[in-house]
């Protein structure tokens, strides 16, 4: 269809300025020439022109707008998303308590960190067999919490809590510039914010205080 068109204006073109060539002066040939490369150039910017199917509008239809979406970066999982939220109004040097879960190397396998969780035993775990789980946990977040000590150490940290507990987990005392900074290492597997906890009768759990973070 274009392409017709732009053949039809160029043969009209053509034929225009002979006309007036023949029948003018060389100065009004010139002229003719001149609008005939004019309109042969349109023609040819019409033809390139994308095409764009025209849009029907009622009032029943509403403008659909393109949805968006910004993929985080992987480290940021570790933070839930209120807790991101809360970051962002602080400044990077405001001190926040949260709670750092640290790389155990879960996987029987030794498989490091980020390894899936290892299947839960055939039967249950006579006491002595869970005091060495325990142990094995504490050891491991123990090693996890030596490798984070540079940034820790960058960011103003103190411990509120003297060793990992049974989980692997520590509380802190950090700049808030440091919660990003500690998602980033791969001995960290999540940080949850720490809370203060009120009773029943609206009285507030006495919290930790915080320990200078050296040996």
């Amino acid at each position: 269809m274009q392409q017709a068109e732009t053949a039809r204006d160029c043969h009209a073109a053509y034929r225009e300025g002979r006309e007036s060539a023949s029948h003018g002066t060389d100065r009004q040939g010139d002229r003719a020439q001149e609008r005939f490369q004019d309109r042969v150039q349109d023609s040819l910017a019409r033809k390139n022109a994308p095409e764009i199917e025209p849009r029907i509008e009622t009032k029943d239809t509403k403008p659909v707008k393109p949805e968006i979406r910004v993929a985080s970066p992987k480290h940021l999982s570790k933070i839930s998303p209120e807790f991101g939220a809360r970051l962002e109004h602080l400044k990077p040097q405001q001190k926040i308590r949260a709670v750092v879960m640290l790389e155990t190397d879960r996987s029987e396998g030794g498989g490091g960190p980020g390894s899936p969780m290892p299947p839960a035993p055939a039967r249950r775990q006579t006491p002595e067999e869970r005091q060495a789980a325990i142990a094995r946990i504490r050891t491991a977040a123990q090693r996890s919490l030596e490798e984070i000590r540079p940034i820790l150490e960058a960011f103003h940290a103190n411990l509120l809590a003297s060793s990992p507990d049974a989980v692997g987990a520590v509380p802190v005392e950090i700049d808030a510039a440091g919660i990003p900074a500690l998602a980033q290492s791969n001995r960290v597997r999540t940080i949850l914010e720490d809370q203060e906890i009120h009773t029943i009768d609206g009285s507030r759990v006495r919290r930790s205080r915080p320990l200078p973070f050296s040996r």
